[in-house]
């Protein structure tokens, strides 16, 4: 990963929530779970759960956590050591339907499920992100329709110092309207 944003499209792709998993504990196939990325919360009431909104939130920066990040430049594998991590925050808003029973909260607790292994296996290793904590939403007003669970975690992303990472300058021109001896 290299930026804040891949966590989501690496998690969002991840087979339990694209809906593509042939199965999980005997259950016939996993329904897509639709995700946002920072839309308004005036919007989350319009969408049809279950679904997922991740919102950016607070970043810090750890110089102490050098490692190695390795990518293909040029055709060829190189190793670059990072100057340091971002540990970029994130809050996961989870809504199921309500029910008057108790089946609101299992569904919650399976997209929950799905959420925390999508990003166990779409990261590689939990080396990667650190999870914060969750709680319910206890203001049942705010979405009487929706179970609102808020998960918060930070994914590490690794500051290198790559300047041809995003555009190679193959040539440069130096224009001059002073006429220029070759000779000297």
């Amino acid at each position: 990963m290299l930026y804040p944003t891949d966590a989501f499209e690496l998690v969002i792709a991840h087979p339990y929530l694209a809906g593509t998993s042939p199965n999980a504990n005997n259950l016939p196939g996993l329904p897509k779970v639709r995700c946002f990325y920072d839309i308004p919360e005036s919007d989350w009431t319009k969408v049809t759960p279950p679904f997922i909104v991740w919102v950016p939130g607070r970043d810090s920066f750890d110089t102490g956590q050098r490692q190695q990040v390795e990518l293909v430049r040029k055709g060829r594998e190189e190793a670059i050591e990072a100057i340091g991590r971002c540990v970029h925050g994130h809050d996961l808003h989870l809504f199921v339907a309500r029910t008057s029973d108790l089946q609101c909260h299992r569904e919650m607790f399976l997209l929950l499920t799905r959420v925390l292994v999508a990003m166990r296996y779409a990261l590689n290793t939990t080396a990667n992100y650190h999870m914060n904590g969750g709680q319910m939403d206890p203001n049942r007003e705010r979405y009487p329709s929706f179970l609102h669970y808020t998960l918060s975690v930070s994914e590490y992303i690794p500051i290198v110092d790559v300047p041809d990472m995003l555009a190679e300058v193959l040539a440069v021109q130096i224009m001059s309207s002073v006429p220029v001896d070759p000779t000297e």
